[in-house]
């Protein structure tokens, strides 16, 4: 979901595209963006503790499931635009 989230607030409109990495233990996903130069952007990276980063080679191109933000994705967009707009 944040993955998602940050896709539709600002990434999308910088080229990167949805990756999802599937072969994690007990057969749990991870997503994250990629633009077309490698540079990732995965806003939940710090879950992993001490991750290998070259996981992300594992990243296959997946879209979300729906074109517009998630039911979830939505809320989680909506609390930082208020941020956002409390902090100006």
């Amino acid at each position: 979901m944040a993955a998602e989230s940050l896709y539709h607030l600002a990434a999308k409109r910088g080229g990167f595209k949805p990756q999802v990495i599937s072969k994690l233990e007990a057969g749990e996903t991870h997503w994250f963006l990629q633009d077309a130069a490698g540079t990732v952007l995965d806003p939940t990276f710090d879950q992993f503790n001490g991750v290998d980063y070259t996981l992300y080679k594992l990243g296959r191109g997946c879209g979300f499931l729906t074109k517009q933000p998630s039911k979830r994705a939505k809320a989680l967009i909506s609390r930082v635009r208020k941020d956002v707009q409390m902090s100006h």
